[in-house]
C-alpha cells in the first residue's frame, strides 16, 4: 500500500481505481446523514443511499448556491456536466441521473451547509 490509510465518511465521493470488473455492495445499516460543509468552489460529495434526489437539476436545486453538477461516467470514462447558465433559469448539458453511492462534483459560489435529503 502507498499513501496514507484514512477514514471513509457517508455522503463523501471517494475515487477508486479497480484492476478488474466486480460488484461492490453495502451490507448493514445505512445511517442518516449530517449536514455537509460545502466550500466556496468545486466540492466532491457522495449521494446517501435513502436520497430522494433523481437527477442533477435536483440535485443542484437543493445546494444553496450551486451553478454546476458533474461527475465521471465510468462506463464512457468521460465527464458530464450539467450547469446553470448565468441568464437563469436556463440550464446548458445533460439532466443526468443522480445514484446513490456515488460521487459528484458540486461547484457552489459561497460557502454553504448541505442536508442531504
Amino acid at each position: 500500500y502507498d499513501g496514507t490509510n484514512f477514514d471513509v465518511k457517508p455522503a463523501r465521493g471517494y475515487e477508486v481505481q479497480v484492476t478488474s470488473g466486480g460488484v461492490w455492495t453495502v451490507i448493514g445499516w445505512v445511517p442518516n446523514v449530517d449536514p455537509i460543509s460545502i466550500e466556496d468552489g468545486a466540492n466532491w460529495i457522495g449521494i446517501p443511499f435513502n436520497t430522494t434526489i433523481g437527477d442533477a437539476r435536483g440535485l443542484m436545486d437543493d445546494i444553496l448556491n450551486c451553478g454546476k453538477v458533474g461527475w465521471l461516467n465510468s462506463t464512457s470514462q468521460f465527464t458530464e456536466s450539467y450547469v446553470k447558465l448565468n441568464y437563469y433559469p436556463f440550464y446548458d448539458g445533460t439532466n443526468f441521473d443522480v445514484k446513490p453511492a456515488r460521487g459528484y462534483e458540486v461547484q457552489v459560489t459561497a460557502d454553504t451547509t448541505w442536508t442531504p435529503r
